[in-house]
């Protein structure tokens, strides 16, 4: 087997290494996903109103009251590339119920009410906007008179109200950085009493009404982020150098065959 002359294998070598240490391509990849879970249990609302006979209305409402939870996520680290995108996904559902029980110690017809407003809320640093899905209120009611016997009750209630929400909607630079940034969930509810026709605070006597609003959201954010890896362009010395070699060897080659 004849041996390749030192000419071409120099070619062969310079091409070669032109091709190998030519600007590689960027890959696009994705971080592994960081997830956050949320447990939200609002604190029992509770009225009750009751007036005896001849007596003053006593009357104990409970304040709104919230439950809410802080979500920790690592920001992007520059140094792994150019950050394209941000993918932060809310998972979750929420339940509610209403509970209303009355009591009409008059003849007369009464409908008693209790409504039940409940809103979630997800805010976080200015980069990330807040959300807040709309809710339907919980409302339970009742009529009583003579033919309920002066007595009623009633309740409302959903479960399983999904979400599925991507929670990205603004610029990507404040993603970046070394550190931690929070996001807070928060369930809020009041629970509210009313009678048609409105009694006030004359209400009637013998009369009593009683609610309670129980709630909870639970679920889940999760973030990656994709990025592009840093290309490793050859620096412009090198690749002269390697071309000036391949172009060299391939005139003396020709000037060899001339001879």
């Amino acid at each position: 087997m004849k041996s390749i002359p030192l000419t071409a294998s120099a070619i062969a070598i310079s091409l070669g290494l032109l091709t190998y240490l030519s600007p590689a391509s960027a890959l696009q990849l994705n971080t592994a996903t960081e997830t956050e879970l949320f447990n939200l249990n609002l604190p029992a609302r509770d009225f009750l109103l009751v007036k005896g006979e001849g007596t003053a209305l006593s009357s104990m409402v409970d304040p709104a009251a919230t439950s809410s939870q802080t979500l920790t996520f690592d920001k992007f680290n520059g140094a792994l590339g150019t950050l394209q995108g941000v993918t932060m996904v809310l998972n979750s559902f929420q339940g509610g119920r209403v509970q209303l029980d009355a009591s009409l110690g008059v003849s007369d017809t009464v409908e008693f009410k209790a409504t039940g407003d409940l809103s979630l809320l997800l805010t976080g640093p200015g980069f990330i906007a807040d959300f807040a899905p709309a809710i339907a209120d919980l409302v339970a009611s009742c009529f009583a008179d003579d033919n309920t016997d002066g007595t009623c009750s009633d309740f409302d209630q959903f479960t399983g109200f999904p979400i599925n929400e991507n929670l990205v909607e603004s610029p990507l630079a404040g993603f970046i950085g070394p550190g931690t940034f929070s996001i807070d969930a928060k369930l809020t509810g009041v629970l509210t009493p009313s009678t048609s026709p409105d009694t006030g605070a004359a209400f009637f006597d013998n009369t009593s009404m009683r609610g309670t609003l129980t709630s909870a959201w639970r679920g889940s954010v999760s973030l990656f982020y994709t990025y592009d890896t840093p290309e490793t362009p050859v620096s412009e010395p090198v690749t002269l150098c390697l071309l000036g070699t391949a172009i060299g060897a391939a005139a003396l080659i020709r000037r060899r065959r001339r001879a």
